[in-house]
């Protein structure tokens, strides 16, 4: 068996990741509990919008 590409969504997942990790460390270089609670309120915005990119595969 030959080797599979990544998947786009694998790839921004990992990109995500290390976005927000850097993120963290720059913003919380100084401090590092506002460094934590900038991602947090990001992902409090986000999670409403988790609806929307819910697959649309099912027909019940």
């Amino acid at each position: 068996m030959g080797r599979q590409r990544p998947r786009a969504s694998s790839r921004a997942s990992t990109v995500g990741a290390l976005f927000g990790a850097v993120l963290t460390g720059v913003i919380g270089s100084s401090n590092l509990r506002i460094g934590f609670a900038v991602p947090m309120i990001l992902i409090l915005g986000l999670v409403p919008l988790a609806g929307a990119f819910r697959s649309q595969l099912r027909q019940d």
